[in-house]
């Protein structure tokens, strides 16, 4: 299950999920087409720690994205074990 911590400010939220923080974070370029809404993991205060999205949107802002998110109570690109540590090796 996906918990809601708080929000960071009108484009980005925090969130947990199995004792690991997230952020919620959507980039708006300048054309209303290319919002896109990604998920990267990071520390409790929102930095983050590891630039591989576990979650997103193309197209979606946070407003519509993140309800869906909590929603489904779990990430789609987030593995059980934490595999990230093979693309640094």
């Amino acid at each position: 299950m996906i918990k809601f911590i708080k929000s960071l400010n009108n484009r980005q939220a925090l969130v947990k999920y199995e004792n690991r923080h997230f952020l919620v974070s959507e980039s708006k370029p300048d054309s209303p087409v290319r919002i896109e809404t990604l998920v990267f993991e990071c520390d409790e205060n929102g930095k983050v720690i590891e630039w591989v999205e576990v979650d997103g949107e193309i197209g979606t802002p946070i407003k519509d994205f993140l309800p869906r998110l909590l929603a489904r109570g779990y990430f789609t690109n987030l593995s059980e074990k934490d595999d990230s540590t093979l693309f640094f090796n």
